[in-house]
């Protein structure tokens, strides 16, 4: 019986959630044993994805008010609205027979354990093997189905992405985001995506609330049985760590340490910056240094991945 390292952690803030997250993938090693994490969050958070341009279409105005910080993953996709949902990471080595060789078939392998999920949920998933591409003004995960997704009723239930670092000489590893919504996100998206429209959402996606799942089985219930249903797929055992792990604790230390000291712009770096700006405008142009204005906003970057906290 294989063994996987099991992460389980209290709710977070989005930058620390995302930091964690790029320190496991970091410290992955070939031969290591691949990490499951769940975890939360401590408020609504907006994560994008890392390559997903800030516009118009994103009402920032409506996320300061409401205090919904923005957050850049290092995995691609489109942006997803993380409130009541449950959340994972899977950190893994491509070319480990529980995973296969490549991208696609890492999603296909992976998509069986939350196929169960569903299944024994009482619900009839199908995977999707095709990738539609979104409307130029979309900015939502849940609109697009992409490979291997799973739809329930015609519809996303799990909005995933996946990043990939290494080379073929020194190992190929990987990190799958992934997210499935408790209760209803429609409301809260209609005041964040300037272009959503709410019959649209209703027909391109689901939450377990809406299939009539959510609250009647509560998170913790929800956790357990896809922690099962992971295990009974792979064949393996889980090894239980504790939620502050040591990468975790690492990161906390780096983040608090930097925003602190450091101020400045770069868009992509390899340490933690903290930024002041009152002006939106120059923020979303990526040119502005000026720090001298009264700050409203606060911008933290890591390692390819950046933050809006209002």
């Amino acid at each position: 019986m294989k063994n996987w390292r099991l992460i389980e952690d209290p709710p977070q803030s989005g930058p620390f959630n995302m930091a964690v997250d790029f320190q496991l993938l970091e410290q992955f090693k070939p031969g290591k044993t691949p990490i499951f994490r769940l975890y939360s969050w401590e408020r609504p958070t907006l994560s994008l994805g890392r390559n997903e341009k800030i516009d118009e279409g994103i009402n920032l105005d409506s996320c300061r008010k409401q205090r919904i910080p923005l957050i850049r993953r290092m995995t691609g996709g489109k942006a997803v609205l993380h409130h009541s949902d449950l959340t994972y990471a899977i950190i893994g080595e491509l070319g480990d027979l529980q995973f296969g060789k490549g991208v696609h078939e890492a999603y296909r392998s992976l998509a069986r354990g939350f196929l169960l999920f569903f299944q024994k949920l009482g619900l009839d998933p199908q995977l999707v093997e095709t990738s539609e591409s979104g409307t130029l003004e979309s900015h939502l995960c849940f609109s697009v189905p992409s490979m291997a997704e799973i739809l329930v009723e015609g519809r996303k239930l799990i909005g995933s992405a996946q990043r990939i670092r290494g080379s073929a000489s020194k190992g190929r590893f990987f990190l799958q985001h992934g997210s499935i919504p408790l209760d209803d996100p429609v409301p809260l998206m209609l005041s964040v995506f300037r272009h959503a429209k709410e019959e649209d959402l209703r027909q391109k996606m689901h939450s377990l609330e809406s299939l009539g799942i959510y609250p009647k089985k509560n998170r913790e219930s929800l956790q357990l049985l896809l922690k099962d249903c992971i295990s009974e797929c792979f064949g393996l055992q889980w090894v239980k760590q504790p939620g502050f792990s040591s990468e975790a604790d690492k990161i906390k230390k780096t983040m608090n340490k930097a925003i602190s000291s450091i101020f400045g712009y770069s868009k992509f770096t390899r340490s933690v910056i903290h930024f002041n700006f009152s002006n939106r405008k120059s923020f979303l142009s990526s040119q502005s240094r000026d720090i001298s204005v009264k700050p409203s906003i606060n911008i933290y970057c890591f390692n390819h991945f950046s933050t809006i906290c209002f």
